[in-house]
């Protein structure tokens, strides 16, 4: 295992790697995700790592999911960083503040 992913939850890892998808091209606006069962048979990982995968990439603008649909790559927002300058995301310490 890549030392540097040891302490990085798999849902994080998994966001991660769809943000690489959609840098590279691989994955653009309009593009549809594969389902959470397919993407969790896929990947060997339960549907709930799955959903918080697609829910973390939900709130940070880069997908949008429609119930009974699925998830697709959303355009930029207006006053955001645009898709291709989005970063990967990281496994910060939420809700703690600097003293």
């Amino acid at each position: 295992m890549n030392a540097s992913k040891i302490n990085v939850p798999l849902y994080i890892q998994i966001a991660n790697s769809i943000v690489e998808r959609i840098q590279s091209g691989e994955l653009s606006v309009g593009d549809r995700l594969r389902s959470e069962r397919s993407l969790s048979e896929d990947l060997a990982v339960s549907r709930m790592t799955i959903r918080q995968a697609l829910q973390t990439l939900e709130e940070q603008g880069l997908i949008e999911r429609q119930q009974g649909r699925g998830s697709f790559i959303s355009k930029p927002k207006v006053g955001s960083a645009s898709i291709t300058r989005a970063k990967p995301l990281s496994c910060g310490t939420a809700g703690t503040a600097a003293r």
